[in-house]
């Protein structure tokens, strides 16, 4: 389907949608949600290409004041470490795709630049889970102090080695009731249905 069928669509619906599953963010389809649909509370952008980065950037800052309460977002670049600071402060659950390990520092800067109170966190690694991610991982859920559920996926061609398991049980165990922490393998966040 071409954008501007997209963009067509998403105009069409308009307050009546609610749920958006994007693979590719346009300048079209950004205008139609921004000016459209005001009733978006779940989105998951699947969205790998780096050029589509202002459009992204455009979308979410300008969603700020809508009630998105849901966000699935592939961390695939440098870029996404900017993008925790302009999240809707309605946000409530989001989940971070293909987070790739070496990129630490960059969730480090994308989750403390979050605003919105998130109750539930999930991370989907692309690759192996490094001890230096986890270590940032649970210095937010710590700072924050508001999140109930940190769950912890793999890329469904890749399971957890014992090492990484072990160490997510650890810091369960630091953080102890106050977050629920889940790993789960049975999730493959790209072909889930829209149901919330």
């Amino acid at each position: 389907m071409s954008a501007q069928s997209t963009a067509a669509i998403i105009k069409k619906a308009g307050r009546s949608l609610q749920k958006l599953h994007l693979d590719l963010i346009t300048s079209d389809t950004v205008d139609a949600i921004l000016n459209y649909c005001p009733n978006i509370s779940i989105l998951k952008i699947y969205n790998k290409d780096d050029n589509d980065n202002i459009n992204l950037c455009k979308l979410l800052s300008g969603m700020k004041g809508m009630k998105l309460k849901k966000l699935d977002l592939i961390f695939n670049s440098a870029f996404t470490s900017k993008l925790g600071r302009i999240l809707p402060l309605s946000l409530d659950s989001l989940t971070l795709l293909d987070v790739n390990p070496t990129f630490y520092k960059f969730l480090e800067e994308f989750l403390n630049g979050i605003q919105a109170q998130l109750s539930s966190l999930t991370i989907s690694f692309l690759g192996k889970c490094l001890p230096e991610i986890l270590k940032v991982i649970r210095d937010y859920v710590k700072s924050k102090n508001v999140l109930k559920t940190l769950n912890f996926t793999s890329h469904p061609l890749r399971y957890m080695c014992e090492k990484e398991l072990n160490d997510i049980l650890v810091m369960k165990q630091e953080l102890h009731e106050n977050v629920n922490v889940l790993i789960d393998y049975s999730k493959d966040y790209y072909n889930l249905e829209m149901a919330a």
